[in-house]
């Protein structure tokens, strides 16, 4: 270990100087379970979320698409007792840097499930992990870390570069930077030089305390940063921890989950996961041979990733091997900032903003769509200002077109504590015309209908 790598005499018992976001922040809603039959999750706090999964189910497995980027000679293949042992190695090399309680940490670097592992261990020393995308401009990143307040940052040479961070940048947006990849930088520390330092004892903050921080889409202005809580975690959880019919998550599944590990979602997934322990195919590069390999070899039970990367594996549903013959759930992790890092560079744009007051001039588009979407906006006024503001963006002789769902158990039962403000099919066609559109058509079916309408090339009321 070098010698710049360790910090010592500091007192881990003394609360610093806080940044205003870490004590000001309005605090989150917390509820413990859905009833008092329902299951909890077993922990939501994320320095332990490994550790909880090894006591609870050591032997079984969790598979990477490649090895860490923090381990690069390690298995991707370990069970979670192996993880959570790297969790603490990581927790044991950032407490060498200098991480100490209440300091944040940013991990900006190349997509894969050591960006949790990251998280975990950073919070394990009673940190704040803030947690990045990892195609940002230089922009969005300076202005990320700078709104973070003198973080460490744990980056690779490849992100640091991409974001321009070079030596005036790092020394004053940065704590200290660590990098997971050798470079011949004199002003970084590469985690080699770390390895060996004994594991920190854990911190873990309290639940109604921040412990993570993730960031909004950027689609429309640089990324708004976001805090979590254990409590917070927790409630958002309480959907995958329960026990639901069909589509419930139990022990025995094989999970493939390919989104960002950098996003919020992973948070929580990993709540669920550490509650019910099933195998997990961790995916960070969707198009890797070895990804259809895994498919094939472990035939998953549950499917999570985002829509294009669905699109991208269309093929492999006619594969002979049959990687998702044994799938009974997919699901669509559909997220703006995740979806605007998978298309950038393919003439994508993706913006995020209210549906009933879209940032768009009129008459921009040729057709809308929307897909079982509408029973999420939260009244019929709110519905009918949407609908309104499509016809507006819509050019004359546009359409918009979609479905949405009726009520059934099971569609009740899946938007427990969710919004859910039913659309009527029968009286759909006449509040498309009442806000503007003509021919409009409704055909229903036994679970969800169908609409089509057209914006007249003459405005209303002329």
């Amino acid at each position: 270990m070098t010698e710049n790598a360790t910090i010592g005499g500091v007192d881990e018992t003394a609360v610093p100087s806080l940044p205003a976001f870490l004590t000001d922040y309005a605090p989150t809603r917390f509820r413990q379970r859905w009833t008092p039959l329902s299951r909890s999750p077993a922990t939501a706090r994320l320095g332990e979320v490994w550790q909880v999964a090894a006591q609870r189910a050591a032997t079984q497995r969790v598979i990477a698409d490649r090895p860490a980027d923090i381990d690069p000679e390690g298995p991707a293949d370990r069970d979670y007792a192996g993880w959570a042992g790297l969790v603490e190695q990581a927790a044991g090399w950032l407490h060498a840097a200098g991480v100490r309680p209440w300091d944040r940490v940013a991990v900006l670097k190349a997509n894969h499930l050591d960006v949790s592992l990251l998280a975990s261990a950073i919070a394990r020393l009673g940190a704040i992990p803030a947690t990045l995308g990892w195609t940002h401009t230089p922009e969005f990143a300076r202005a990320m870390l700078t709104r973070l307040d003198q973080p460490f940052l744990v980056a690779d040479s490849t992100q640091l570069q991409q974001c321009g961070l070079d030596e005036d940048a790092v020394a004053a947006l940065t704590r200290r930077t660590i990098t997971v990849d050798r470079t011949d930088r004199r002003d970084v520390v590469a985690l080699d030089d770390l390895r060996g330092a004994p594991p920190g004892r854990p911190r873990l903050r309290a639940g109604n305390e921040p412990m993570l921080i993730t960031h909004t889409s950027g689609t429309t202005s640089i990324p708004k940063l976001v805090l979590h809580s254990a409590e917070s975690i927790h409630s958002l959880a309480l959907v995958e921890a329960e026990r639901w019919p069909v589509f419930g998550l139990r022990p025995r599944d094989t999970v493939a989950y390919c989104d960002p590990f950098f996003h919020q979602r992973m948070a929580t997934a990993m709540a669920a996961v550490a509650t019910l322990t099933p195998n997990v195919l961790m995916l960070s590069e969707p198009e890797s041979p070895v990804v259809r390999e895994l498919l094939a070899e472990h035939r998953p039970t549950i499917v999570e990733t985002l829509p294009n990367i669905y699109l991208r594996w269309e093929s492999l549903a006619s594969d002979p091997a049959r990687p998702f013959g044994n799938v009974r759930v997919y699901v669509n992790s559909f997220d703006a900032e995740a979806l605007r890092q998978r298309t950038l560079g393919q003439g994508v744009e993706v913006v995020t903003g209210d549906a009933t007051a879209m940032p768009f001039e009129a008459a921009r588009f040729s057709a809308v769509v929307s897909f079982t979407m509408l029973h999420h906006i939260p009244s019929p006024q709110s519905q009918d200002r949407l609908l309104a503001e499509v016809c507006r963006v819509l050019r004359p002789g546009g359409v918009f077109a979609g479905s949405d769902s009726t009520t059934n158990f099971l569609f009740r039962l899946a938007h427990l504590g969710d919004t859910m403000v039913l659309v009527d099919p029968d009286r759909f066609a006449s509040r498309l015309q009442a806000v503007g559109f003509t021919d409009a058509r409704v055909q229903r079916g036994n679970r969800a209908f169908g609409f089509r309408a057209i914006r007249p090339h003459t405005p209303p009321g002329t």
